[in-house]
């Protein structure tokens, strides 16, 4: 559970402590928990959700790219991308900071496809390398270090068997 959830129940149901104890017991013994629509009015003036499909988040990483260099991860291109829509839609001049919420080195074969570059037949380490050769932009030394580590999980299970193999390997 994030603190930030904590934070923002604080927050929209005016700095109320009881509030946010009964929310989180409930999120904890249920898995769950309501607001009532005055806290849904206060969470609405604040926030705007929005999602993309895959085909807009892989433009959004190439356009960007492309005018300033910077190198977005799939998840950053979304909340970039639902950021153009927003401001595009709303119009309110309200400045705003998108963060970036990793690293494209990660997801280096969709950010070499956001890019137009093969990646077919090319191993996971060799993918980020060729985006590095091919950006310029510098691979996070702890991303290029996994490469020289052992490989610690050699399970495999399929789909159907997924429930039983997590409780297995976890010795649940």
């Amino acid at each position: 559970m994030s603190s930030n959830l904590e934070r923002l129940l604080f927050e929209i149901a005016g700095r109320d402590e009881a509030f946010v104890r009964d929310r989180m017991h409930a999120l904890t013994a249920a898995g769950r928990y309501e607001i009532d629509p005055a806290e849904e009015k206060n969470l609405r003036e604040d926030f705007y959700a929005g999602w993309c499909p895959e085909a807009d988040t892989l433009n959004a990483i190439k356009v960007l790219y492309r005018k300033t260099g910077y190198l977005m991860d799939p998840h950053t291109a979304v909340a970039h991308h639902v950021y153009s829509r927003y401001r595009d839609t709303v119009r309110d001049g309200l400045k705003t900071v998108v963060v970036s919420t990793a690293n494209p080195y990660k997801f280096s074969a969709d950010v070499l496809k956001a890019l137009d570059i093969q990646t077919e037949g090319i191993e996971l380490f060799d993918m980020a390398k060729k985006l590095e050769k091919t950006t310029r932009v510098p691979m996070p030394e702890s991303i290029a270090a996994l490469e020289k580590k052992p490989v610690r999980h050699t399970a495999k299970t399929n789909r159907e068997d997924m429930p039983e193999a997590v409780f297995t390997w976890t010795g649940a």
